[in-house]
């Protein structure tokens, strides 16, 4: 609880703008989750718990130079912290909360980098199918390309994924 707790703090302390503060839990997560007995408590039979903390840690230090603007740190943190996702086993509900592509896909377009963004969607995609904050993603990829017809086709699709939604999101990280 104390890994996750320094992983939400810190995540609202970058939305927050309170970026020492972020960097404060960035580190109290690295310290907790560097502990070897996560790798004897486990998620399921199969998933020890040092997997789903590794990632917590790549995707906070990834936000964290995202909001420094930092992409080259952000975008190696978040790779890092997909190839770890990549390596989990299939489980259901997925052990982590989020796809970390997400994340990576909307900084990459912070970054300027449509295409890669749009690769990163893309491949979330073929594993989440109809994801409605990848299709997001995906459409502001392609409009940054100036692919208008193509973003509105996936923007359709976006459209029916989020037609029970209280709330529509603008961006595909949480």
């Amino acid at each position: 609880p104390t890994a996750i707790w320094h992983y939400a703090q810190g995540l609202a302390a970058v939305r927050q703008g309170r970026l020492n503060d972020a960097r404060a839990h960035l580190l109290g997560l690295a310290k907790t989750s560097a502990d070897p007995v996560w790798e004897q408590a486990y998620i399921g039979p199969q998933h020890p718990l040092s997997g789903t903390l590794r990632i917590a840690e790549r995707v906070l230090a990834g936000e964290l130079a995202a909001a420094r603007h930092d992409y080259p740190e952000a975008l190696t943190a978040l790779a890092q912290g997909v190839a770890l996702e990549d390596a989990l086993a299939y489980f259901e509900p997925p052990v982590w909360h989020q796809p970390v592509r997400q994340t990576l896909g909307a900084v990459q377009l912070a970054a300027g980098q449509a295409a890669a963004a749009e690769a990163s969607y893309r491949q979330d995609l073929e594993r989440f199918r109809d994801n409605g904050w990848s299709l997001l993603g995906l459409a502001q990829s392609l409009r940054a390309q100036n692919r208008t017809v193509e973003a509105e086709a996936i923007e359709q699709r976006q459209r029916d994924a989020w037609t029970h939604a209280d709330l529509k999101p603008a961006s595909s990280r949480m």
